[in-house]
């Protein structure tokens, strides 16, 4: 699609007169203003605004303001923008231009979002129709700034004056060609674990296509967009919380490539492995029933956290107490005397596996009789014999 800005005018109008009354060399004012000409353009396919509020077909572009003097310019300000589902370029570029005279000098130049293209002196026979100004990509919905320019250089001498000149823009805008259908595959561990790195891999179909691949769990983006290379791109991610994740890869699309998203690959976290730990219990190997007896635990490593349950066969002694610096302690009493096997278990933490300690064998002995007194009766009775009776 191809549609032309021009200047109106014709055999009777020459809106784009250049000059004026020659009052000196130096002195002459070029003062004709430039001004394009309504053109039509399909605006099911782009459309035009000079405010980007409304937007309609080439009548909204507005007409070259600026005097086209010596060092002077003219100038249309305008944004375009793609309105079809699929990416273009949009192309600015000199049409079938025209003057009156041989040696009247005049440029023109384009400029979209405020980046400059070639600019183009209009001499007859270098200056071809056709010639690009400047170009863009856009994407659907995608719009972009164009400035139109001619302009006159500062050098410009007396020649110039009372000349004409139609400096005629053309634009252009060339739909992408028709995306490859594309598909993209994530894999990834099975399994991973909270705090350590592994590898997300997105495999894009073909292995030609470029672009990005953005790797999502669930809504939430990991990362930023990764590129695509060889038909791969690769994260490498750590997790940092437990459960069932829900991974896939969106593949951007290209030029020439349509976008796709991959089926979700779930990754199950789990928290790390558990380290070694021990647990040692001391305990006196006999004790009197009643008595108090003192039970300590001690805990490798002494920065584990978590408690220690003591028992007796397969009876809790108490309820299971904290951690203090690797080491627990409590006081039992056993109320009956027999001999007893003890253990302390160790419950683990996320950082130290369960441990449970060897087992030791107290001996409770029963409380001695305070009303056995036959030693003393006997060493009287005794007494009493020696020496007999008066």
């Amino acid at each position: 699609m191809t549609t032309s800005i021009n200047t109106q005018g014709g055999v009777t109008r020459l809106a784009t007169a250049i000059g004026g009354a020659v009052a000196a060399l130096f002195l002459a004012v070029f003062a004709a203003v430039l001004m394009p000409a309504a053109a039509h353009a399909d605006p099911n396919v782009i459309q035009y605004s000079a405010d980007q509020n409304t937007w309609g077909g080439m009548d909204q572009i507005p007409a070259l303001q600026g005097q086209l003097i010596p060092g002077g310019e003219a100038t249309s300000k305008f944004w375009a923008k793609n309105t079809t589902a699929t990416g273009g370029t949009l192309q600015v570029y000199l049409g079938n231009w025209t003057k009156n005279a041989p040696d009247v000098q005049a440029y023109v130049r384009a400029e979209i979002n405020d980046a400059t293209g070639q600019v183009v002196d209009l001499v007859q026979g270098v200056a071809a129709p056709g010639t690009e100004l400047k170009s863009i990509h856009l994407a659907p919905g995608e719009s972009a700034k164009v400035l139109l320019v001619v302009g006159m250089p500062a050098t410009a001498g007396n020649e110039s004056q009372n000349a004409s000149i139609n400096p005629d823009f053309a634009l252009d805008f060339e739909l992408d060609p028709a995306a490859a259908t594309t598909t993209t595959a994530v894999t990834g561990p099975a399994t991973a674990t909270t705090g350590v790195a592994v590898d997300l891999t997105a495999t894009v179909t073909p292995a030609e296509a470029t672009g990005t691949v953005q790797f999502k769990d669930g809504t939430t983006n990991l990362g930023g967009p990764v590129t695509v290379t060889n038909g791969t791109a690769t994260l490498s991610h750590t997790f940092t919380t437990q459960g069932a994740r829900s991974i896939t890869a969106v593949y951007s699309g290209a030029a020439g490539f349509a976008t796709s998203t991959s089926q979700a690959f779930t990754v199950t976290v789990g928290a790390p492995a558990p380290g070694q730990s021990s647990v040692t219990l001391t305990a006196p190997a006999t004790a009197v029933a009643a008595a108090g007896v003192q039970l300590k635990a001690v805990v490798a490593p002494a920065t584990a956290t978590g408690t220690v349950q003591f028992k007796e066969g397969t009876k809790n002694i108490g309820v299971p107490m904290p951690i203090v610096n690797g080491v627990v302690e409590v006081t039992n009493i056993f109320p009956n005397p027999g001999q007893f096997v003890l253990t302390a278990v160790y419950s683990g933490d996320s950082a130290n596996a369960a441990a449970t300690s060897a087992p030791q064998t107290i001996t409770i002995t029963a409380i001695p009789d305070p009303g056995n007194t036959g030693s003393a009766n006997g060493s009287m009775d005794m007494v009493g014999g020696i020496f007999g009776s008066s």
